[in-house]
């Protein structure tokens, strides 16, 4: 069913159109090959049905339900541990940068373009 919002936009006869060159667009034949062969190139066929398996066990179903919260998780906690540790690192940046303007009179990040080739 088209949601009302939809319908007073999108005419029935256009939603066909839209739907297929939203397909189109999307490509998502092609995605999914790629997902397929990240495994492919990365399992063997034996790993996977281990794998197909374990996901279709109690523990695997349950790994799987955690999978998202476990992502966010890490998420959050990576981000506050790199927040916790920026002004250590801003200072220990300052130190070398400090370092190198007394050895050279240059600032660190010039040497860094200069090798860039910049």
């Amino acid at each position: 069913m088209t949601p009302v919002l939809c319908s007073l936009v999108i005419l029935p006869s256009e939603e066909y159109v839209l739907k297929e060159k939203f397909l189109q667009i999307m490509d998502f034949d092609s995605y999914s090959n790629k997902l397929i062969h990240f495994w492919a190139d990365n399992f063997t066929e034996n790993e996977i049905d281990q794998l197909l398996a374990f996901y279709q066990s109690s523990v695997g179903q349950k790994s799987l339900r955690l999978i998202p919260q476990y992502i966010q998780f890490t998420m959050n906690e990576t981000e506050k541990w790199v927040a916790s540790k920026t002004n250590d690192l801003e200072k220990l940046i300052e130190e070398i940068n400090n370092q190198y303007r007394k050895r050279s009179g240059k600032e660190i990040k010039d040497c860094i373009k200069s090798r860039m080739g910049m």
